[in-house]
């Protein structure tokens, strides 16, 4: 569970924002998303949806560098 609430922290760190798909990492509200649903008997990480992929790709296409 610790390791999907990082990343979700992360991509919003990165430019994602929420969204109302609870099979999907950036779920939140208004959605009934909650840190609980995301335990599991098995591990298993949460995925981003192909917009969010879309998203990232324009905020750093390839080869983005950070700024110096």
């Amino acid at each position: 569970m610790a390791r999907n609430i990082i990343a979700h922290e992360l991509g919003h760190a990165i430019g994602l924002g929420h969204h109302n798909d609870a099979t999907k990492l950036m779920c939140g509200r208004p959605a009934t998303c909650r840190p609980q649903d995301f335990q599991s008997p098995q591990e298993r990480f949460f995925p981003v949806t192909a917009e969010e992929r879309a998203t990232l790709l324009r905020l750093y296409p390839p080869p983005w560098q950070p700024a110096a």
